[in-house]
């Protein structure tokens, strides 16, 4: 049972995908090619993921990306050089070093590039990941002509690179929340949980989402839950169709160590962990607390309760209130069908995977 859970949590029911040759063609992903002023870039890393944060200036640069990237380096003391090295090798890049100390949580770190950054719109991007900047771009066009919502990003899936070459593809969530209430998204949202961390964001909604989240919460996966919540409490979700965001699944990444470290925080074991119990009612109250005023107390409360039971199915079950969206469907059958657009990006992440991007 618990190996099947892990396998879950780890490749969300992933299919293979067809792999592409060492000698496959592949296009680089869609180059910038508007918006400059209106959006940072957030990259969180650290020296010793040197490689990673290479390989994303690597994809940005290819990208022809113009946008700032605001880096938040944590390095310890002495290693302050290591990822300003790696920085200076990409000239064409606005790569915009912040240094915050060790011991800074990652949510303030994300925050204070944020407000540094002083555009319309946020994105995060991990150091290990590859954004597509034609679906950015759309989604900055979607933010500027619907007002009311106050998050947008497209299609995206978790991959992985086996080390005898197989790559896997993970299924993804994405829907967009419109209801009308603050109240009805929150609890619809946490029912049917789609991460907005890497969405683009208005950067004010970025903020308070990290810093309202740090004033509640630094679990590891109740921070992640809240600070989509309060994102969609501000704001309604639209989630296009277009290829987004494609995340690696590596064994050295803070998901993956946190599952094989047994981490009390995070799925599987933070269900039997002893304070499994307090986080998941300071996560409660805080979306009472967010979305209060908006309804009955009492019949809000049980509809959280409802929606909590859900969130739980969907981290040990992958089980979600409502089906996945028919485009979400149809996005993940082009992603593993060979000449599709979708396939395409995905070869071009793989070869940089493989060193050959």
């Amino acid at each position: 049972m618990l190996k099947s859970l892990l396998t879950n949590l780890r490749g969300r029911g992933g299919d293979s995908a067809t792999v592409p040759g060492p000698a496959a063609s592949t296009d680089i992903p869609a180059r910038q090619s508007r918006f400059d002023d209106r959006l940072s870039v957030v990259v969180p890393s650290v020296a010793g993921r040197e490689v990673f944060f290479e390989r994303a200036l690597h994809h940005l640069a290819a990208c022809s990306v113009r946008w700032p990237v605001f880096v938040t380096d944590h390095s310890r003391p002495g290693e302050e050089a290591v990822l300003a090295e790696v920085a200076a090798r990409y000239p064409a890049l606005d790569v915009r070093l912040i240094r915050h100390p060790p011991e800074m949580h990652f949510l303030e770190r994300l925050a204070r590039c944020a407000d540094a950054a002083q555009t319309d719109y946020v994105v995060l991007h991990a150091d290990d990941d590859f954004m597509m900047p034609a679906t950015i771009e759309t989604s900055i066009a979607f933010l500027d002509g619907h007002p009311g919502f106050g998050a947008c990003k497209g299609r995206t899936a978790l991959f992985a690179v086996a080390d005898g070459g197989q790559v896997s593809v993970g299924r993804s969530d994405g829907r967009t929340r419109a209801e009308e209430t603050p109240a009805a998204r929150v609890v619809q949202h946490v029912a049917n949980f789609t991460p907005t961390l890497y969405a683009v964001h208005r950067r004010g909604v970025f903020v308070e989402s990290c810093l309202r989240t740090l004033e509640v919460t630094t679990n590891v996966t109740f921070w992640q839950y809240l600070a989509s919540c309060i994102t969609v409490a501000r704001g309604k979700l639209k989630t296009l169709d277009g290829i987004y965001y494609l995340r690696l699944d590596n064994e050295i990444g803070w998901r993956s160590q946190l599952i094989a470290q047994r981490d009390p925080g995070h799925w599987p074991y933070l269900a039997v962990a002893p304070d499994f119990s307090t986080e998941l009612a300071v996560f409660k109250r805080a979306l009472f607390d967010l979305v209060g005023g908006d309804t009955g107390r009492d019949a809000l409360a049980t509809e959280i309760d409802d929606a909590c039971l859900w969130l739980i199915r969907r981290a040990l079950c992958n089980a979600t209130r409502e089906p996945r969206e028919p485009q979400e469907e149809a996005f993940s059958k082009r992603l593993n069908t060979p000449g599709s657009e979708e396939h395409r990006h995905l070869e071009y992440c793989v070869r940089c995977v493989r060193g050959g991007g």
